[in-house]
């Protein structure tokens, strides 16, 4: 019975593929006006020092892999109080894979966004400890993406901070753009933390990246943009459909790309 409740609620609670959406940006001003750019190689935002309160991206919001949920459903008592429907098991994988894909996916498409507007740029390598950690704040209330979408919840916003005195992510350029990756992953059928019905396998991904002033370290505009996919139907994905669902978030993101890093 349990099993057949878990296909009914994720054939009627799903949802379809989803238009990409970008959660909140910053000032409008785009590298183009700076001068030469300097592209930081593509980070994942749970390497940076203090990201991590405990230790556990999936459940922080910053996880990169491959999610396999299991064993149902199931409503945790917090604190005396029920907590929101949750998948039962949760098995992560592939988180290393997913890094290197993520980070050289990431590289490409902004090198191609940057070649494609003519800019004069070069490639630079900082450690994750030379990028400032984004301000993480909570959001408050329900978002009408809720219910059955394929994040943990409370949803958060990330707002850059400015570049430290005395900083060195490279040198001989005028501004530095810093992608970062928030998350990258792929799941089976399941419910996410904190959804009121589960959702069909898919993918999601986050970036956030900002533009720096080089000589100054002020943060001159970035964007944080979250795209998923999520398909009703299909509960147990194969290895090629995981990746199938990867590629069509990257798709939506590439074009949030390019209508705003370099438009």
């Amino acid at each position: 019975m349990t099993r057949l409740l878990l296909i009914l609620g994720l054939a009627l609670g799903g949802c379809a593929a989803r238009e990409d959406f970008v959660v909140h940006d910053g000032p409008d001003a785009r590298p183009k006006d700076l001068g030469a750019v300097g592209l930081v190689g593509a980070t994942a935002l749970s390497a940076l020092p203090g990201a991590l309160a405990e230790d556990d991206p999936f459940f922080e919001g910053l996880f990169i892999g491959n999610v396999t949920h299991s064993g149902g459903f199931l409503f945790e008592e917090t604190e005396g109080e029920g907590s929101p429907v949750r998948s039962k098991e949760y098995t992560f994988a592939a988180q290393d894979t997913y890094t290197e894909t993520a980070s050289e996916w990431l590289d490409g498409a902004f090198a191609e966004e940057l070649d494609r507007a003519g800019l004069s740029w070069v490639r630079l390598e900082a450690p994750p400890e030379a990028i400032p950690l984004p301000a993480r704040r909570k959001v408050r209330g329900s978002s009408e993406q809720d219910g059955t979408d394929n994040v943990n919840l409370p949803r958060f916003t990330l707002e850059p901070a400015p570049l430290p005195a005395g900083h060195a992510l490279g040198e001989g350029v005028e501004a530095y753009v810093v992608p970062l990756i928030v998350v990258y992953y792929s799941h089976n059928g399941g419910w996410f933390v904190g959804q009121r019905k589960g959702c069909g396998g898919g993918a999601r991904l986050r970036v956030f990246w900002t533009v720096y002033d080089a000589a100054t370290g002020r943060v001159v505009s970035w964007r944080d943009v979250e795209t998923r996919s999520i398909h009703n139907y299909i509960n147990q994905p194969n290895g090629a459909q995981l990746d199938d669902f990867l590629i069509e978030t990257e798709g939506k993101f590439e074009d949030e790309l390019h209508k705003h890093l370099v438009p």
